[in-house]
């Protein structure tokens, strides 16, 4: 705003006017309201959500017993029909938001030889973003494959996942301006190996494991519409993170007639290599010469994921999985359910 003024105010000069008249509480109340907010949220969800996903590709256990160890697989199909909401509170200046999203996604795992399984998965989620003065509602596309190699009580196993998402965006209440509309894309990708051990038998297990993910977002530029010089042009944006999770899981199984039931218990830590994504942009009427601006959406480096469930089996074909995930950080809350059907060849 001090350069747009310095140079004139350009086709800002309304909005500059407009702003000096305010006190300081409705000076800054403007100010968040002309910020690409929404997009950077937008990115927030896209990143914790591949880890979600690529958490549904290990996904055709067998029970323990009948010569299968605690980490048998088999060859199944399987869909899973999952939901959650979250909130992400403010943090530094930057606006909190929440979300809803839920969604279908369904794969198949076959053996690929002794000890090795392929699990290939695709999805689809719808995802409502809102925020004090935003929303955004998206389409995600999802897929995904999981090598895995299971020997006695190790689990060795890599991953590739991805998405691609589009959303339409609103902001509200702009000064001046009244409401920007956009369509925004965020891609995903998000490379993971997995180690795991288990101790212990089907009466009772502990299974430490952990995850490594690199996950790469892409955002394509975004050029706003409705709100004349108040538009914004935002800058297209690449980010890696790194992550590791480690966690305990705790387990045990029994039989009734011909019925098999293994509750279970899973917590962790994840820990991310970034603590912030930012977003630079400027706007259609800013003066000749003005320098774009960029804002700073803090992330929450530590999380707690905790997760809680059961599996169970009809005879040798039909299986459910059952499960809560939960994921909590300083600013950020998760809570979601799911329930995985699957169906052995």
């Amino acid at each position: 705003m001090q350069q747009a003024f310095v140079a004139g105010g350009g086709n800002l000069g309304d909005l500059l006017l407009f702003l000096a008249n305010l006190n300081a509480a409705g000076y800054a109340g403007s100010l968040d309201r002309l910020m690409p907010t929404p997009y950077l949220a937008e990115a927030q969800t896209a990143l914790l959500s591949s880890f979600d996903f690529g958490n549904s590709l290990f996904s055709c256990p067998t029970p323990a017993g009948d010569g299968h160890g605690l980490f048998g697989e088999g060859n199944c199909y399987w869909l899973l029909p999952a939901a959650h909401t979250a909130s992400y509170a403010s943090n530094n200046g930057f606006a909190g938001f929440n979300e809803k999203a839920g969604g279908l996604t369904g794969g198949v795992q076959g053996a690929l030889a002794p000890n090795w399984y392929l699990d290939v998965g695709l999805g689809y989620e719808r995802s409502s973003i809102g925020g004090d003065f935003f929303s955004a509602n998206g389409d995600i596309f999802r897929g995904g494959a999981a090598l895995k190699y299971i020997r006695d009580r190790w689990l060795v196993a890599g991953s590739v996942s991805g998405s691609v998402a589009r959303y339409d965006t609103s902001r509200y209440g702009i000064p001046i301006g009244g409401t920007a509309t956009a369509n925004a894309d965020t891609t995903t990708l998000d490379l993971r190996l997995r180690f795991a051990y288990a101790f212990g038998n089907e009466t009772f297990y502990v299974k430490p494991l952990v995850d490594f993910d690199a996950v790469g977002l892409w955002r394509g530029a975004i050029n706003e519409n409705g709100a004349g010089a108040l538009n914004l042009q935002v800058q297209s944006q690449n980010d890696w993170l790194a992550s590791a999770a480690p966690a305990v899981e705790f387990g045990n199984q029994w039989q009734t007639g011909h019925d098999i039931w293994r509750p279970y218990v899973r917590a962790g830590m994840r820990f991310l290599s970034e603590k912030n994504l930012n977003a630079t942009a400027d706007f259609t009427g800013a003066p000749a010469g003005v320098s774009p601006f960029t804002i700073t959406a803090p992330l929450d480096q530590v999380l707690a994921e905790v997760s809680a469930g059961f599996d169970f089996w009809r005879g040798k074909r039909y299986s459910l999985r059952v499960a809560y995930d939960g994921r909590f950080g300083a600013h950020t809350s998760s809570n979601g359910g799911e329930v995985k059907l699957r169906a052995s060849f």
